[in-house]
């Protein structure tokens, strides 16, 4: 039997599900390892040995994708997951959006005012407001948003605030950072990006959403006035 052979996991209309135990024994009949396989179809083989053994649930994304390969899942009809990454600002010839489009453009693309705002870094509760239009998006969290949907201008040149506490202040709360931003007529995005940090990731730290111990989160931490660095010593040796 030539060892190189993968077993046919094709699934007939009319055949049931095959059981993780059936599909071990199709390995097994065709003298081939799930590792074989999982390379000859580019998945990767912790992922393809935990949905084949039973280990791994799969019900949807790649999981998903590995069990309809090895017949333990039927073909999903579900349209497929929207892209929540789509660039919204117009070009500069373009006029603003106005929020009855940016709402048209979400449903055209299956994108949900919730999904959109998580992947950001967005309250939803703000995104609802700006594309309902109770909140015009001109300070603030909401102006981030608006500027974001392609709603508002962006402003191109932002002096990011000093926002580090000294050595003798208390660390500043996500409450009292968005409050020092706001007051200064300063945007999370325009902080970001005059200090030269990711867009995205600010507003996910800047919010309290994640714990930040290391890379650019840390950094961007560290800056907003949220945590020590480990350069700034926050005890003196005594005499």
């Amino acid at each position: 039997m030539d060892a190189n052979a993968l077993p046919d996991l094709t699934l007939g209309d009319d055949e049931p599900l095959r059981t993780p135990e059936q599909v071990r024994q199709l390995f097994r009949q065709s003298n081939s390892t799930i590792i074989a396989w999982s390379r000859a179809n580019g998945v990767r083989y912790h992922l393809a040995a935990g949905v084949a053994g039973g280990r791994i649930t799969s019900k949807t994304g790649k999981a998903r994708k590995v069990a309809e390969l090895l017949g333990m899942a039927r073909p999903s009809t579900a349209p497929a997951e929207p892209n929540l990454n789509i660039d919204l600002k117009p070009a500069k010839a373009e006029p603003l959006r106005t929020p009855e489009e940016v709402r048209a453009m979400f449903r055209e693309r299956n994108i949900t005012t919730s999904g959109w705002a998580s992947f950001h870094g967005f309250s939803p509760v703000l995104v609802r407001r700006v594309l309902t239009g109770n909140s015009k998006g001109l300070r603030g969290e909401c102006r981030d948003i608006a500027i974001q949907l392609g709603i508002e201008q962006e402003q191109l040149v932002e002096k990011g605030l000093n926002l580090v506490p000294d050595m003798d202040a208390p660390l500043r709360t996500p409450d009292e950072v968005r409050s020092l931003l706001m007051q200064s007529g300063q945007t999370i995005n325009g902080w970001a990006r005059a200090n030269g940090f990711d867009e995205a990731l600010t507003r996910i730290v800047a919010t309290g959403k994640r714990v930040c111990v290391r890379g650019q989160s840390y950094r961007i931490a560290v800056a907003l006035g949220l945590q020590r660095g480990v350069d700034q010593g926050t005890s003196q040796s005594g005499p």
